[in-house]
């Protein structure tokens, strides 16, 4: 049954895009206060720390120090964000927040990424640092997926390091374990898998022109095509995990995209957006999936396919749309961790409340609503993509809900969710915006109102939906979307 004892109201952060400090005045505007850093909508502003009153005039102990994670916020509050994760100081980290890239190089400062610098320590805006000069060195400088692209003049070709004069070996021809590319005979270099013959690296990635080995889902990785044909390279900032590395994902949306009922996989919505199949390797200290299904009875969380066992002692899982009969996308909060990923919120099948309102029909608070979600007076139902929402004049929107303070207890994350959402007044025609694969340049002009990479797209749950292109994360605001790449 739905925790229909614990559902309130939920409100969405301000602009999450204003970062704030709760001493200074607040630049979030009526109605949002500054809390952790970020502008948040009907938010009450923390009390500033005590800091004195001790005995006999001691200042009281501000308690152990709190470590830097890796989550675009100043953990510790010495004024800088994530530093341990930027071990060559060229101020590129390894978190990849909004508006900058993630340092793919973490030992060279001469190789990183477009990075905004943070406020000098007056607060005055510090700029922006310019990606490094890409050079003919073998090096990817500028952290752009391309490694040594127009170093050269006309003519030449950047060669293991160096300038060399481009021939024609298409005449010529190359020896056995050289390829001809540009009019150069070159080594190593692979356009597509077919290229790449020599065990383990049987990937080819485009990018570099590199054959990589593949990987397993959960373990380490650089580039999308360790992953295999369908994965995608994550950094585990992204999916609430420690460590700065980055990790191989395949998207999904339920847990019957991971595989059959007693595999070792479940499908893990992350806070941030990001979906994925996920096993003990990714999720440290994730018991081992049981067999019961959405709505079957458990005692604990690995009697359950999805590792979710609801307070009343019934199987719960992730959903963004669908679920099996008789049951129906509800929005949970504060669920348990699973491993080491922390507790969240998120929309999952439940028994379905047929006398609730349904989608965009008014609402005072979530329990009037069949989803247990209400947003701006309206219930929200959740979905897979526009199409589910399309029909009542509205698009499918990845949104930030988060609780309201003193209303309930806030134990798990803010949880990024895809609901119905209606189209803005302005938009007189719907149906004459962009469908996915259009050129745009900006969200609005998207039926999805997505505009990734100079194309509309929309979500996914498996690359099987996207006419060959790669259903993955992708970075979108302050958060991730899952949606269909472009086909190459």
């Amino acid at each position: 049954m739905p925790l229909l004892g614990w559902a309130c109201s939920l409100v969405v952060a301000g602009d999450p895009t204003i970062k704030c400090v709760s001493s200074e005045p607040d630049p979030c505007g009526a109605g949002s206060s500054c809390v952790d850093g970020r502008c948040v909508r009907g938010a009450t502003p923390p009390p500033p720390p005590p800091v004195d009153g001790g005995m006999d005039g001691e200042p009281i102990d501000a308690g152990p120090a709190v470590a830097e994670l890796c989550n675009c916020l100043d953990d510790d509050g010495d004024g800088e964000v994530d530093e341990d994760f930027d071990a060559d100081r060229d101020h590129a980290t390894l978190c990849g927040c909004a508006g900058e890239g993630i340092d793919c190089d973490d030992t060279d400062p001469n190789v990183h990424p477009r990075v905004v610098l943070p406020p000098d320590e007056f607060g005055n805006d510090a700029g922006v640092l310019s990606a490094a000069t890409e050079r003919c060195d073998g090096k990817n400088n500028d952290c752009d997926s391309e490694t040594d692209e127009d170093t050269c003049p006309a003519g030449d070709l950047c060669r293991q390091g160096a300038c060399v004069a481009a021939t024609d070996c298409a005449i010529t021809g190359c020896a056995a374990n050289e390829r001809c590319e540009e009019g150069v005979c070159v080594m190593g270099r692979c356009r597509t898998d077919a290229d790449c013959t020599t065990a383990p690296a049987t990937s080819c990635d485009p990018g570099s022109g590199r054959c990589v080995a593949p990987r397993a889902l959960g373990q380490p990785c650089d580039v999308d095509a360790e992953c295999g044909s369908s994965g995608t390279c994550v950094p585990r900032s992204a999916l609430g995990l420690p460590g700065g590395n980055r990790v191989c994902t395949q998207p999904c949306c339920s847990d019957f995209d991971c595989g059959p009922v007693d595999g070792d996989q479940i499908c893990y919505h992350a806070p941030s957006g990001v979906r994925t199949c996920a096993n003990a390797t990714m999720l440290t200290g994730l018991p081992v999936p049981g067999r019961a299904l959405a709505g079957e009875p458990c005692s604990a969380a690995s009697d359950c396919r999805s590792s979710m066992c609801s307070p009343e002692g019934g199987c719960i899982s992730p959903c963004v749309e669908r679920c099996p009969e008789l049951m129906v996308c509800n929005f949970y909060h504060d669920l348990p961790a699973l491993g080491d990923a922390p507790g969240r919120g998120g929309m999952y099948c439940d028994v379905d409340l047929p006398s609730l309102a349904d989608n965009f029909e008014p609402c005072a608070d979530d329990l009037d609503c069949n989803s247990l979600f209400c947003h701006f007076n309206r219930c929200r139902a959740a979905c897979a993509n526009v199409a589910d929402c399309f029909g009542d004049t509205g698009y499918c929107a990845s949104i930030v809900a988060e609780s309201v303070p003193g209303v309930r207890p806030v134990t798990g994350e803010r949880a990024r969710i895809q609901v119905c959402a209606q189209y803005p007044t302005t938009i007189a025609d719907p149906g004459a915006l962009y469908t996915r694969g259009v050129a745009c340049t900006n969200n609005e002009e998207c039926q999805s109102q997505i505009c990734i990479d100079g194309r509309c797209t929309d979500f996914c749950c498996s690359s099987a939906e996207c006419g060959g292109g790669r259903c993955g994360p992708k970075r979108f605001g302050d958060g991730w979307v899952v949606v269909c790449s472009v086909p190459p």
